[in-house]
């Protein structure tokens, strides 16, 4: 790989010092830094705007590389985004190694969605090794192949204390294992995960680790689709990680993949037990097909606009039996639920969306411990706020979703008697980034679109009058989401 290309897609960055070419430049160079600085973390994530600013002059260049080389993927089955190519650029451009913080191995094929690369633990590794700053690293559709030497365990067991990272994000997404070997010297190669997340990992010959203790500290894990044999794979993770490590847990979930990804979290949930502090749980993706929410799919032409709206076929239920989720044998002092709304469903067709996610977060309740004292409720949105969408969120047209609402509120008050708080979280803004990209356009409002203050108002003003028991008692709060 040249110095002059980068890992990011098809970006280049000059790598030598540049003077200024113009006396635009020259005068742009003298803005304080800490001013660049601002300007550029508006722009974090934009590839094209960030290599335009390092052409601009060498003190923005500076300024610049940090953002742009922030997350970096190697692409072992693309040409010139292999390992070859990507620790060739860290030897021509050793300063990039400390601005690279999130770390992609994306071993999927670019002609074929089945065939995957085969990946080498050592290269992982190496990469935690060159890489002083990373807190995230995310590894998806890459095979592990067996270890070559039979001391791998050893070897792995041996690396320095000192040399043992510290991650915010481990994330492994749609891997075949032959053996859990190489997923054991990479969690052996870390002192803490903030956030383990298992995406479809498939367990093909040995689900059982090497026998030695691991020393690894895991805050938390997001479990996602389906995960044959789960409750092997968590059940010797569990009895590998050190004593007292795991108290304190917390498991968050999607329930992308219906009914099978219940399983697969009810199998972890049955593993750690009374370890679990707190559940985090969608419904979304186990009451409905998504694409029912993010596009019609009975039209040719997706529509842009929430005017133009069609009925979610009735099909996209049918493969979504109710959730039955059993956490009643846990101590968890906190249950994050989330409800959905969507721009481009309205009357009807919005009804019987929100009856079913009321319906399964019932559900969830209604199976969970009463030891509970804390209940976060998230208010998720995809398009635009539209004050006309609350009367099919508090239930005018159809009186099932009122009767659900007056349901959770009545159930929850009955249940849970330590009952502390029921945190609204509104204007969720994160539906895009937690479930997308998507290929359509999101959708926007034909008319005057409300400010985050008027939705988060609104929806205040519709809570209190749907949870009343909740408000009365004084257990009822609100407060606006960061995203």
């Amino acid at each position: 790989m040249s110095s002059s290309r980068s890992m990011h897609e098809g970006v280049q960055v000059l790598d030598a010092p540049l003077e200024p070419i113009s006396q635009t430049s020259s005068i742009v160079r003298t803005f304080p830094p800490e001013l660049i600085d601002a300007v550029l973390s508006h722009v974090e994530g934009d590839i094209t705007t960030l290599r335009t600013c390092t052409l601009v002059c060498a003190s923005w260049a500076a300024l610049a590389r940090p953002y742009l080389f922030n997350k970096v993927a190697c692409r072992p089955a693309v040409p010139t985004r292999t390992w070859v190519d990507f620790f060739e650029f860290l030897a021509t451009s050793p300063d990039v190694a400390r601005y690279i913080r999130w770390f992609t191995v994306d071993g999927g094929t670019p002609s074929s969605r089945v065939i995957m690369s085969n990946v080498q633990m050592e290269r992982v590794l190496e990469v935690l090794e060159r890489l002083p700053l990373l807190v995230g690293l995310y590894i998806t559709k890459v095979v592990f192949p067996r270890p070559h030497a039979d001391d791998a365990v050893e070897r792995s067991a041996k690396t320095p204390s000192a040399r043992r990272r510290q991650l915010q994000v481990l994330s492994i997404h749609s891997c075949p294992f032959l053996t859990l070997v190489p997923l054991y010297r990479l969690l052996a190669s870390i002192a803490h995960i903030e956030t383990f997340a298992v995406h479809d990992p498939i367990l093909i010959y040995s689900f059982d680790m090497p026998p030695e203790s691991l020393n690894t500290d895991i805050r938390a894990i997001h479990v996602e689709g389906t995960f044959a044999r789960a409750g092997q794979f968590w059940a010797s993770l569990r009895h590998r990680l050190p004593s007292g490590s795991a108290p304190g847990l917390s498991v968050a979930t999607r329930l992308i993949g219906g009914w099978r990804a219940v399983a697969s979290l009810q199998e972890l949930l049955a593993v750690f037990g009374t370890d679990i502090q707190s559940v985090s749980v969608n419904v979304l993706g186990a009451s409905c097909e998504l694409r029912s929410v993010v596009r019609p799919s009975v039209v040719a032409a997706p529509p842009t606009s929430i005017d133009e709206t069609v009925t979610i076929p009735s099909s996209d239920f049918l493969a979504f039996p109710l959730i039955t989720l059993n956490m009643q044998s846990l101590s968890i002092q906190t249950l994050v639920l989330y409800f959905t709304t969507a721009s481009m469903r309205i009357g009807g067709d919005a009804a019987t969306l929100y009856t079913r996610l009321l319906e399964n977060n019932w559900r969830i309740l209604f199976n969970a411990p009463t030891s509970i004292t804390h209940i976060e409720l998230r208010f998720q949105r995809y398009g635009p706020h539209l004050r006309s969408a609350l009367d099919d969120v508090r239930g005018v047209i159809d009186p099932a979703v009122e009767w659900w609402w007056s349901k959770l509120d009545e159930s929850t008050l009955a249940r849970f008697s330590d009952l502390e708080a029921f945190i609204c979280v509104l204007c969720d803004g994160g539906f895009v980034e937690q479930y997308g990209p998507f290929e359509d356009p999101e959708p926007v409002a034909s008319g005057p679109s409300c400010s985050r203050q008027q939705e988060f108002d609104d929806y205040v003003e519709l809570l209190k009058g749907v949870l009343p028991r909740l408000h009365e008692r004084g257990i009822l709060s609100f407060r606006r989401s960061d995203v």
